[in-house]
């Protein structure tokens, strides 16, 4: 998988980055990316760790916000951290 995140093509990008077997230091990578659609992988991964999850909701907050309010996202069943959540996998209010 390692190859694969250096690969010019977004699309294989992006495969890894919704990888969940992806190593935590590649998503890491994939998460600085320039391109929001890997991004965004990153973030609906299953497999990304919270610290890489609080840092994309930094670069782009309102992008983030949508993604984890909207029913029926990549994310589905994983909830969010409990910095930026009511502890209930909740957005908190004025996030």
């Amino acid at each position: 998988l390692e190859i694969f995140a250096e690969d010019s093509d977004n699309l294989i990008q992006e495969s890894v980055a919704a990888n969940p077997a992806a190593p935590r230091y590649v998503l890491e990578v994939l998460s600085k990316n320039s391109e929001w659609r890997i991004r965004e992988r990153v973030a609906g991964n299953p497999s990304t760790p919270p610290s890489v999850l609080e840092a994309l909701s930094m670069l782009d907050p309102v992008r983030f916000q949508i993604y984890y309010s909207l029913p029926g996202m990549v994310r589905g069943e994983r909830s969010l951290p409990d910095s930026f959540s009511n502890g209930a996998g909740h957005l908190v209010p004025g996030f």
